[in-house]
C-alpha cells in the first residue's frame, strides 16, 4: 500500500517499442505491476517488516530493462532479464543497478552436485543452461547450441531466432533442490513412488530421479508449452535413460489424464506439482492427485508466491481436499527460496518438518 500511496509506478520507466501491439503493452504494464508486488515482498522478508519498504527495495533489488541482454560463453548463458529501469533523483547512478543475492550463509555441498551433474548432462545433449532473471538468480531455461539441429533432427522445433532459447518451462532453482535433498532426511517418509505433474524440459524430474535412485516415478506433461514442447519431452527421455531412472512420461492433461499416467499400485509418498501456473489448475492438480497419496505424504507446490498462488491453497486449506493436511513454506539454509516454494504435509508431525519447512496457517493470519 505504501508503494501505491508513493506512486512508485509513476517512477519506473517501462521501455517501450514502436513496432509493439497494445496487447503487448498490456502484458509489459501487467508484468510491471506483478514486478512491483514481488519486489515489496521479497524485500521485506529479506530486510525484515520493521523497515521502510521503499528504502527496502533500493537497497535489496532492481529489474535491468526489457531487452535481455545474454553472455553466451561455450554451452554456459548467463542473462539477465526484466522490464524495470529507476529513474529517481534521489537514486544515485550506481544505486540502479542492484541484483538480488541468491545465496544465503549457509553451504550446502550435496545441492552444489546435484546441479553441477544436472547440468553437466544438458549440456552434453546440445542444449546450454542459462539463468534469465535476476530476480531468481538459479533459475534455469535452455537454449540451443550450433550442434543442435543436428542432433536432434526429426524434433520439428524452431527456437526464437535470435536467441536460440527455448520458451518451455524454467528449471528448478538451487533452494527447490535443496527443499527436496532435506525431505530425503525425513525418518516417517520413505519415498517408494513419486508423481509429478509438469516436465518441460526434464530438469525437476532428473533432480527426483538422482535423489531418490530406487523409486517409481510417474511424470504427466501436456507438450503445450512454448513451441518446443517435443523437444523438453525428447531430452527428458534422452536423459533420464541414461542415468537409468525408473521414470514414465505420460503426454495428457490434467486432471482428466492423470489416472492413466499412473502405474501400480497408484500411491504416492512423494508429489510435485508444477503444471500451469493458475488459480484453478493448481487446485484442479491437487484434487486429482489426493485419492492416490499414501496415508503418510507430501505435495511440493512449485512457485506458490511468485505465481500469486497463496489463494489456491487458501481454498484447498478450507475444503474438504485440504482435511488432515497441513501447509509449510520451504525452509532453506543455502539458497533463497524465492518462488516460495511450499508443501501439502499428512501425517507428519511439524516438529519432524521443522528442518524441511514451517508451517504457515494462512487461514487465520
Amino acid at each position: 500500500q505504501e508503494l501505491v500511496d508513493w506512486k512508485w509506478l509513476e517512477k519506473v520507466s517501462l521501455e517501450s517499442h514502436q513496432d509493439s501491439s497494445f496487447m503487448e503493452w498490456q502484458v509489459n504494464f501487467l508484468s510491471l505491476l506483478g514486478i512491483v508486488e514481488r519486489m515489496a515482498s521479497f524485500a521485506l522478508q529479506i530486510n525484515g517488516l520493521d523497515q521502510d519498504p521503499i528504502r527496502s527495495i533500493q537497497a535489496t533489488a532492481q529489474y535491468h530493462r526489457c531487452q535481455p541482454q545474454y553472455q553466451l560463453s561455450s554451452t554456459k548463458k548467463v542473462g539477465f532479464m526484466g522490464c524495470l529501469a529507476a529513474d529517481d533523483a534521489i537514486w544515485r547512478p550506481e544505486e540502479r543497478s542492484w541484483t538480488l543475492p541468491d545465496r544465503l550463509e549457509g553451504s550446502n555441498s550435496e545441492v552444489e552436485r546435484l546441479v553441477n551433474e544436472t547440468d553437466a548432462l544438458y549440456e552434453a545433449e546440445h542444449v546450454g543452461i542459462y539463468f534469465p532473471s535476476t530476480l531468481v538468480p538459479s533459475m534455469r531455461m535452455l537454449a540451443a547450441t550450433p550442434e543442435f539441429a543436428e542432433a536432434y533432427k526429426g524434433v520439428t522445433c524452431d527456437p526464437k531466432v535470435q536467441e536460440r532459447t527455448f520458451p518451455f518451462g524454467a528449471g528448478m532453482t538451487n533452494a527447490d533442490v535443496e527443499i527436496f535433498e532435506k525431505l530425503r532426511y525425513l525418518p516417517s517418509l520413505p519415498v517408494h513412488r513419486i508423481f509429478e505433474i509438469g516436465n518441460a524440459f526434464g530438469y525437476s524430474t532428473t533432480i527426483l530421479a538422482k535423489l531418490w535412485p530406487t523409486a517409481v516415478l510417474d511424470v504427466i506433461d501436456a507438450e503445450v508449452e512454448g513451441n518446443c514442447p517435443r523437444v523438453g519431452s525428447t531430452l527428458s527421455r534422452k536423459i533420464l535413460q541414461k542415468i537409468q531412472a525408473n521414470v514414465n512420461l505420460h503426454i495428457g492433461f490434467s486432471p482428466q489424464d492423470v489416472p492413466a499416467a499412473m502405474r501400480e499400485p497408484r500411491r504416492y509418498e512423494l508429489v510435485f506439482i508444477d503444471g500451469l501456473h493458475t488459480l484453478e489448475q493448481l487446485i484442479l492438480d491437487f484434487e486429482a492427485v489426493r485419492p492416490y497419496l499414501a496415508e503418510r505424504c507430501v505435495v511440493v507446490l512449485h512457485d506458490v508466491e511468485f505465481s500469486f498462488l497463496r489463494n489456491s491453497v487458501k481454498w484447498i486449506m478450507a475444503s474438504p481436499a485440504g482435511s488432515g493436511f497441513r501447509y509449510f513454506r520451504g525452509k532453506t539454509a543455502a539458497y533463497r527460496n524465492f518462488l516460495g516454494t511450499g508443501m501439502m504435509v499428512r501425517n507428519i508431525s511439524v516438529e519432524e518438518m521443522a528442518l524441511v519447512g514451517q508451517e504457515v496457517d494462512w487461514l487465520s493470519s
